[in-house]
């Protein structure tokens, strides 16, 4: 025969097992609708990172471009604040920091668009 305190941690079990079916079912279903409505966008506004909190770098003057200690700190704002919208521009930025003494001709760019089409949207957006 089960004593009061028994049946108390029963029905406790019982109670917290049925709150966490709950939460998990309203997990799934507000997972669910989320990439619903992320698949249903465009592939350019996909994203989860919200952006707006990055914040867009200053333009690069001539004066950060001579500060080493300037130039490095717009630097890692720049890159964040793109690869933060386009996450498919990493790749690009860790190319051209490898052939950073490459000059990016008309017909470069048009090979660039060939490996990385998100430059073209990219471009446009600067």
């Amino acid at each position: 025969m089960a004593t009061d305190l028994e049946r108390l941690v029963i029905a406790l079990t019982e109670r917290q097992n049925h709150f966490i079916a709950q939460l998990q079912h309203q997990q799934n279903e507000a997972l669910t609708a989320l990439m619903t409505r992320a698949e249903s966008q465009p592939p350019q506004a996909r994203s989860l990172v919200d952006s707006r909190g990055i914040g867009k770098p200053d333009t690069l003057t001539s004066k950060i471009a001579q500060s080493q200690t300037e130039y490095k700190v717009w630097r890692v704002k720049y890159v964040n604040w793109v690869t933060a919208s386009m996450p498919d521009m990493h790749d690009l930025f860790v190319h051209l920091e490898r052939q950073n003494d490459e000059i990016i001709t008309a017909e470069r760019y048009q090979e660039l668009l060939q490996v990385t089409p998100g430059v073209a949207s990219f471009s446009a957006q600067l």
